[in-house]
């Protein structure tokens, strides 16, 4: 579990998580530049701390595990998720995600992180 958070922390990692999450809030919850940039940018913020400070308390492996990707995947999914809804209830109040738009950030998820293991 631990070299799969190392994976994500990495620069490049990270910038490539940040542009997916972009593109899936603008496309999902059809936000103009500046707020989906805002909402991506504090969602990834405050995945990659969390990340962070997980990622000591879990033995280090050689090769993460089927079971340590959909861990993280739906993990980060969820707290991206939690974190974008309280701004989209700032933006219009009684907003809900549809399973469509959970489906978008959660692919865009998984390819960040697929694209953090190909780096």
């Amino acid at each position: 579990m631990s070299s799969l958070v190392q994976m994500i922390l990495d620069p490049w990692s990270m910038g490539l998580a940040l542009v997916f999450d972009w593109w899936a809030i603008w496309f999902a919850l059809g936000r103009t530049f500046s707020p989906t940039t805002v909402m991506a940018a504090s969602a990834n913020a405050i995945w990659f701390c969390l990340a962070g400070m997980v990622g000591h308390l879990f033995e280090l492996k050689a090769e993460p595990e089927v079971l340590d990707w959909m861990l993280v995947v739906a993990t980060a999914t969820f707290l991206k998720a939690s974190i974008l809804r309280i701004w989209m209830l700032k933006f219009l109040p009684g907003w809900k995600w549809n399973r469509y738009d959970l489906a978008v950030l959660m692919v865009s998820t998984g390819c960040a992180l697929l694209c953090a293991a190909w780096l």
